[in-house]
């Protein structure tokens, strides 16, 4: 699509037919890039703006509007994840914190990994970074609350609470677990967050019942969570096989990815086939006081 833009500046008949088609893609491309930050459509949202970056790189003398809606289209990126990030923040600040889950999320993790000028930001890497803290802080929350209330035998509020850990802890354990890994495999993110490393290692060691924590890399590239099935597996894998197929694309990452995405199925599956059945997150804190509380 990009070098469509090219060829479509020196095909035109006249210059001024020329200008007037770069223009009016500069002001399509400004609206599709508006309307993907209200859908939350990430990777429109970067075709977008590096569509018009290309246009304002080689031919903005003629096209003065490309670099100015190229920018707006950027911060207005930016501000959008930060006040997604304001919101995350208020939300995991009180019991509800479970609404991160879904919607927020998925958005996220799509601006961190698609959206390269979100990530170029300081202003963005502080909020993401805090937001990460408060994921931490939050679970570290659940695990002391566990812990104190099967100190005072509480039947009714052990259960509830386990119910809620789990349900959160779970959470963090299938995508934020991951989102740590395909943060470093993504090229357009120079980024490593501390945060983000320690909810991994409180969720491996409370929530590595039917997880494959050893094969997060192998994960990522599939972009599956830690308990996905073989199922599943088999599922991404045919999806991004047929995606990065030498013989559907030719590009030079496409033959690497395809040989990545083969071995990156066949880790998984053996991953999977040596797990061994486990108990719950937190079992083995209960066993012994409430062996009902196991069943729930």
């Amino acid at each position: 699509k990009i070098s469509k833009v090219l060829c479509a500046w020196t095909s035109g008949t006249t210059y001024h037919g020329r200008v007037r088609q770069a223009k009016q893609k500069v002001a399509d491309r400004f609206s599709q890039g508006k309307k993907a930050l209200t859908d939350s459509n990430h990777l429109l949202l970067k075709e977008c703006i590096e569509i018009l970056d290309l246009i304002a790189t080689h031919i903005s003398k003629h096209v003065p509007d490309a670099r100015k809606r190229s920018q707006e289209l950027r911060q207005c990126a930016i501000n959008s994840f930060l006040e997604l990030c304001k919101k995350a923040q208020t939300v995991l600040q009180t019991p509800q914190k479970i609404k991160f889950q879904g919607d927020m999320f998925s958005d996220y993790r799509g601006y961190v990994l698609h959206v390269k000028c979100v990530m170029a930001s300081n202003e963005c890497k502080k909020a993401l970074s805090l937001t990460n803290q408060l994921l931490h802080d939050a679970l570290v929350g659940d695990i002391i609350d566990v812990r104190s209330l099967l100190d005072s035998f509480t039947f009714n509020k052990v259960k509830a609470k386990l119910q809620q850990a789990r349900k959160f802890g779970g959470f963090l354990a299938d995508r934020c677990t991951i989102l740590s890994e395909e943060i470093k495999l993504c090229q357009d993110v120079d980024f490593e967050d501390r945060w983000l490393n320690k909810i991994f290692d409180l969720c491996q060691m409370y929530f590595s019942q039917g997880r494959s924590f050893g094969s997060v890399k192998s994960l990522a590239i599939l972009e599956l969570p830690t308990n996905a099935s073989e199922k599943d597996v088999k599922a991404a894998y045919r999806k991004l096989a047929k995606k990065y197929h030498p013989d559907k694309t030719q590009t030079d990452e496409t033959s690497p990815m395809f040989g990545r995405v083969a071995e990156a199925k066949d880790a998984i599956l053996q991953a999977i086939s040596s797990r061994q059945d486990a108990e719950r997150p937190f079992s083995s804190l209960i066993n012994g006081i409430f062996p009902s509380l196991r069943q729930e």
